[in-house]
């Protein structure tokens, strides 16, 4: 267990005791079409040798939103999935089933 997790549940546990309810935290659905996304741009940018930190300077944006996108914590546009493949000099082929 993280130790911010030890402190999250002892303050929640003191909360609890003293009769003041908290809100549950949301688990958070992600998409399967989603993280398969997530999972290729994550593949691909390894394989090619860069870092986030190189893909967002690329793209004009922060690591942290690479990061989000990596993880499938975004919902990406289909321009900002062509401006990361054109980065990795691929393509996007989109198939509908």
């Amino acid at each position: 267990m993280v130790f911010w997790q030890t402190i999250y549940e002892r303050a929640r546990k003191e909360l609890r005791e003293r009769g003041i309810k908290m809100r549950e935290p949301q688990k958070i659905e992600i998409p399967a079409e989603r993280m398969e996304i997530a999972q290729q741009i994550r593949d691909t940018r390894v394989k090619l040798g860069y870092t986030q930190e190189d893909i967002a300077k690329k793209l004009g944006v922060i690591q942290q939103y690479i990061s989000k996108i990596e993880n499938g914590h975004e919902n990406i546009s289909v321009d900002t999935l062509r401006r990361i493949a054109d980065v990795f000099g691929k393509r996007i082929v989109i198939k509908l089933k």
